[in-house]
């Protein structure tokens, strides 16, 4: 948690792109595609967001942070397909590199025109993206839901349940996009970043001040909320597992 009088400034922002160079970008980039790929249909959009988020109050708590990122949304529907849409195409960061999406779609574009048999008997690696294991991890590690006996870990807190190289954290570092430094309540983290799963450990829920306060939990600055509403506990994205060494051949 943070003092309620504190001044603070993050502006991650890096210099815009031209409006003609971002928008010529993007053409030269859907070219790329419909050539390598003709037959596939693209649509929906990128776009660049500027955000700022600040938070002030009548004692002196003063907190700003800032950030200006590319984000890339495209729908795909391969040729002869019956759906609406069918791989999607989606990426963030605060460098607009054509290139670099260029071979991330490539890459994708490839592989889903590529069959391959699935092996019998066998077992199978399943390779999932981030959010896709965070989503589970913000529902069952919330402070309300640990406090009402509702989460599947609650009787696990202390306790060793994951693979001794798993550590699991509240993150609010640089390293997010579009995330700002404090929580809707004001609260921050040391360092901008604290654990709930280490090693194999589960240490704490995440939580909101009211939630640590009625539970006995560490806050972990996870309160959210439209500006004009009254922060409560949120559901958290915000969650980053620490990388190995590991590479994804080695994985698998």
């Amino acid at each position: 948690m943070s003092p309620e009088t504190d001044e603070r400034k993050r502006d991650l922002r890096r210099p815009a792109l031209p409006g003609k160079q971002f928008v010529s970008g993007v053409e030269e980039m859907l070219k790329l595609r419909t050539s390598e790929f003709p037959g596939f249909t693209f649509s929906n959009k990128l776009k660049c967001v500027d955000t700022e988020t600040s938070l002030l109050n009548d004692n002196g708590l003063n907190y700003i942070s800032m950030d200006r990122y590319y984000e890339t949304t495209i729908l795909v529907r391969a040729p002869g397909s019956k759906n609406i849409f069918d791989p999607s195409i989606i990426s963030s960061g605060r460098e607009f590199d054509i290139h670099a999406m260029y071979m991330e779609a490539k890459d994708q574009l490839s592989a889903y025109s590529r069959y391959v048999g699935l092996p019998c008997g066998c077992r199978v690696p399943v390779i999932m993206l981030p959010y896709e294991l965070m989503a589970k991890f913000s529902s069952d590690l919330r402070g309300d839901m640990f406090g009402r006996n509702e989460s599947m870990f609650r009787d696990n807190l202390g306790k060793k349940l994951f693979a001794s190289d798993f550590t699991l954290f509240m993150d609010r570092s640089e390293e997010m996009i579009g995330v700002p430094f404090f929580d809707k309540e004001g609260s921050t983290l040391d360092g901008d970043k604290t654990e709930i799963i280490k090693g194999d450990v589960l240490l704490s829920p995440y939580s909101d001040k009211f939630s640590a306060k009625r539970y006995g939990y560490p806050c972990t600055a996870a309160a959210g909320g439209d500006y004009d509403e009254v922060p409560l506990i949120a559901s958290s994205y915000n969650l980053s597992v620490k990388p190995s060494e590991r590479t994804l051949s080695d994985l698998l």
